[in-house]
């Protein structure tokens, strides 16, 4: 769950970074809508942890391993790899719904489950930018 924590923290400067490749306003405030829930994903992750009793805040961008080195991942914003990573955004719901049935904690379990609904979110926001993409 820690990896977990670094990863959707480091899912929120993917957006922010990937807005900057376009200057179509609909799309970045996609694009920021998703970064602010994947910080939210980190947060739900890390008190996931707390009520486990194990303290892991959501680290800075800079003291996160998985921005580190100064690069960010990045998603091409065009529709096709818009359209891609959507996919992977809506396979989140069932990769936390199986963590949600087997973590063992009734509130570890409820955070998770929130966080895989907006994971469908996300995905429908990147379809959304895909379509304006697309004109």
């Amino acid at each position: 769950v820690k990896v977990l924590v670094l990863v959707e923290a480091a899912g929120d400067m993917m957006y922010r970074r990937s807005a900057e490749d376009t200057d179509n306003p609909a799309v970045i405030e996609l694009l920021h809508a998703n970064a602010r829930e994947e910080l939210r994903h980190a947060e739900r992750a890390s008190a996931a942890l707390k009520a486990m009793g194990v303290d892991f805040p959501v680290p800075a961008a800079d003291e996160n391993p998985y921005l580190a080195d100064g690069t960010f991942p990045l998603v091409e914003v065009t529709p096709e790899a818009m359209r891609k990573f959507a996919e992977l955004e809506f396979a989140g719901d069932a990769f936390y719904g199986v963590w949600a049935d087997t973590i063992g904690n009734d509130e570890a379990a409820r955070l998770f489950r929130l966080s895989g609904a907006e994971e469908i979110e996300h995905g429908n926001r990147l379809v959304k930018a895909a379509e304006i993409l697309d004109g």
